[in-house]
């Protein structure tokens, strides 16, 4: 197969029967057709036939070609394996292939219930109104097919369709299924694992994005730059809980940045996230993607074939709207560190291994501080771990390190013990050390 997936379906080495068939001595193998699992497919080899289980799987012997069918609609046939895709019976590597787009589109729109992400449950009338199609065609002319609006409208889905679901959604799905598959990217991750700790972003408008996750759900967005309407340089604060492939909530305890931000959860069509990582993207540490709109859509002139793409990663001009981030590192004194120690609500600061850093404190108790956030460059004396700081970025008022810039400031002395950071500050210059906030890295 092209590009294995498994996102929540597993595979069990002896199943009860999919279907049947003779032929051999030895039980078949069992399969799994996978958009998301493909249920209640029909699907044929040399010695078996049925269709697919509630997890998508059927039965085969290694070396027969499987076809699976809706009623007369055969897709291409192609070497059973333990997972097929739409990539397999495409025969290619490239997601956005014009017969992929055609196999994932037609799929998803004939789901019964209509969310592909508990799986593709394919209708015993879908079946009965299905005609032959050819999946070899254009995007544009495949969809304008009179056979594939006839099963659209009679294919016995709980809300009836009248068009193919977005070349953006049915691609968006697939790619984020295939980014957190165990055979493409390694062991598939937890998305409450895999956010945890501090992202980076780039974009062409923006001169800094952070996206920090906790483990108490709480979470730090941060961005400034060129922004879009309503959208406000700045951070906000809250909780956000993880689903599936990505965010179902975000609640905003601290808001400063308009509706940049976590706002776009929110959104119709919401905030999407791809995960990339691994050597298959040719990208050595953990990216994910963040966008309103992470694939665009082709002209209606254009099909996708015309300029194949091989892989997907942060190269692709089809993520040109999206934010891209990466891990930072969190070593030495680099990464991201959080008080408990002081009476602020929140109390974060990180270091980046470009010489800057961000600082965050909240406490809305306090009428005399302005909560908010802080960029600017730092320097640190390995000797004595004075910290010397230069703000370019400054809407939290006194707060932060404002205090500590110019002649004359107090002085701040940074000292890291393994996950432990201690901060002492020198308020008149005397030598002796007025007080001491304690973090620990995140």
């Amino acid at each position: 197969m092209k590009i294995n997936l498994l996102i929540t379906v597993t595979l069990f080495t002896a199943l009860a029967s999919c279907g049947g068939g003779g032929g051999s001595s030895n039980p078949p193998s069992t399969g799994t057709f996978v958009d998301s699992p493909v249920i209640n497919i029909g699907y044929r080899t040399e010695t078996q036939n049925g269709v697919t289980n509630s997890r998508g799987e059927f039965n085969y012997f290694p070396g027969e070609m499987v076809t699976f069918f809706i009623g007369d609609l055969e897709f291409p046939s192609v070497l059973a394996a333990e997972i097929i895709t739409p990539l397999d019976i495409a025969d290619t590597d490239d997601v956005f292939h014009h017969m992929v787009v055609n196999i994932i589109r037609l799929l998803q729109s004939l789901d019964k219930d209509g969310n592909p992400d508990n799986g593709i449950t394919i209708t015993d009338t879908a079946k009965n109104n299905a005609a032959a199609l050819d999946f070899d065609l254009s995007v544009i002319a495949f969809q304008t097919l009179s056979e594939v609006s006839s099963l659209l409208a009679n294919g016995g889905q709980d809300v009836s369709r009248s068009e193919l679901v977005s070349v953006i959604e049915a691609t968006l799905h697939l790619i984020l299924s295939l980014a957190l598959s165990e055979d493409v990217f390694g062991p598939a991750p937890d998305p409450e694992t895999f956010f945890m700790g501090t992202w980076r972003g780039t974009h062409p408008d923006r001169d800094f994005v952070l996206l920090s996750f906790f483990e108490d759900n709480s979470y730090i967005h941060a961005e400034v730059g060129d922004l879009g309407i309503g959208e406000i340089s700045g951070m906000e604060w809250g909780t956000v809980s993880f689903e599936g492939q990505g965010f179902s909530q975000a609640t905003q305890t601290f808001d400063g940045n308009g509706t940049a931000g976590l706002n776009g959860i929110k959104a119709s069509p919401p905030l999407s996230w791809v995960f990339l990582s691994g050597p298959a993207t040719g990208i050595s540490s953990d990216v994910l993607v963040l966008g309103p709109s992470v694939i665009t859509e082709p002209a209606e002139e254009e099909s996708v074939e015309e300029e194949p793409v091989q892989e997907f990663g942060l190269g692709d001009s089809r993520f040109e709207n999206s934010i891209q981030f990466r891990k930072i590192l969190s070593e030495g004194i680099l990464g991201t560190w959080v008080s408990t120690t002081t009476p602020a609500e929140l109390l974060t600061i990180s270091f980046f291994d470009d010489d800057t850093y961000f600082f965050a404190e909240i406490d809305r108790d306090d009428p005399s501080l302005m909560s908010g956030m802080e960029l600017g460059t730092y320097a640190r004396d390995e000797s004595t771990g004075l910290l010397t700081v230069i703000q370019t970025f400054d809407n939290n008022g006194s707060a932060g390190l404002t205090d500590f810039v110019g002649i004359g400031a107090p002085n701040v002395f940074v000292d890291v013990s393994a996950d432990t950071m201690t901060v002492t500050i020198d308020e008149d210059g005397d030598t002796q050390i007025d007080e001491t906030i304690v973090f620990q890295r995140q």
